[in-house]
């Protein structure tokens, strides 16, 4: 279902910014909405999977949730926005919902596409997992495990696969107040969507910004990070999961690079971007070999 939601993200959120701009009386007429189903069709698959699946088993999990709630020890994240329904009227079950929707969207294919990414370009560079796989054995074999901040080369080849394969370009913003940037001015309630990739694959930020080089991210062989690889957003509404996808994919990589070799299958082609896939950054479906080492 996950696949299906993201597959038709974009489409729900174009037709979203549509109605936002579309008068109210248009909007409560029945052949406008049909419509809008017929003019953006991923619009409508979003909303049966939202309102036909996702949500009615969110609901009664949500109902269940709430039956042993404690409003002395929270046993979890639903718990505090359960007692939140208490205080504020505006909080009920389908913001609820909605707020887990983001979070089931947001952390599950995100993490998985990084890591996709991240094994075709270890599979197309040989020499590159050996020296990966070199530095996690002196660091395991000097400190009885790894971590981020010592693993120079690891922590720059995250860095450069986040940078050339973004999981998303962006997410729509509305303006909250009529706003001039630069000379150009805004009417509350307009849409923005600023190009992240536009600022990692800028000739002006890195040099030959669509070639993977993660060597470009170390100085003296340690690792300086760059705050111009900006895969999870920028300022205040940037991503606040970030911490854990980062940790996540890291101890991910690691634990794969030391145990295996990734390799192509024989006569395999280079996997291309899914088109199908509008709302984020995925790679078609594709083979590997995980040949097993022997430490």
């Amino acid at each position: 279902m996950t696949k299906d939601l993201l597959r038709n993200l974009m489409g729900y959120v174009q037709a979203k910014m549509t109605a936002s701009i579309t008068p109210r009386w248009l909007i409560r007429l029945v052949w406008f909405r049909r419509l809008k189903m017929w003019i953006f069709p991923k619009y409508r698959e979003m909303c049966e999977l939202l309102y036909l699946k996702f949500q009615p088993y969110i609901f009664s999990y949500i109902k269940d949730h709430k039956k042993g709630l404690d409003e002395e020890n929270f046993r979890d994240y639903m718990d505090f926005l359960l007692d939140l329904t208490r205080t504020d009227s505006s909080i009920g079950f389908h913001t609820i919902g909605f707020t887990l929707v983001s979070l089931y969207i947001g952390g599950t294919d995100t993490i998985a596409n990084t890591m996709r990414w991240l094994l075709i370009q270890l599979a197309l560079r040989p020499s590159l997992q050996e020296r990966l796989y070199n530095e996690l054995q002196t660091v395991k074999s000097e400190k009885g495990s790894f971590d981020q901040k010592d693993c120079h080369l690891l922590s720059s080849v995250m860095l450069e696969n986040r940078r050339c394969f973004p999981v998303a370009d962006s997410l729509p913003h509305q303006v909250a107040e009529d706003v001039e940037i630069e000379g150009y001015r805004f009417k509350k309630g307009e849409f923005f969507l600023g190009s992240l990739a536009s600022i990692m694959r800028n000739p002006e930020n890195f040099e030959n910004p669509d070639e993977f080089l993660p060597d470009r991210f170390l100085e003296n062989k340690e690792f300086v990070h760059d705050y111009k690889v900006c895969s999870f957003g920028v300022g205040k509404r940037n991503c606040i999961g970030q911490q854990i996808a980062k940790t996540e994919n890291f101890y991910f990589a690691a634990e794969i690079i030391l145990n295996f070799k990734i390799q192509f299958e024989e006569g395999a082609q280079l996997p291309k971007i899914d088109k199908n896939m509008s709302s984020v950054l995925a790679p078609e479906p594709f083979k590997l070999k995980f040949v097993h080492r022997d430490n």
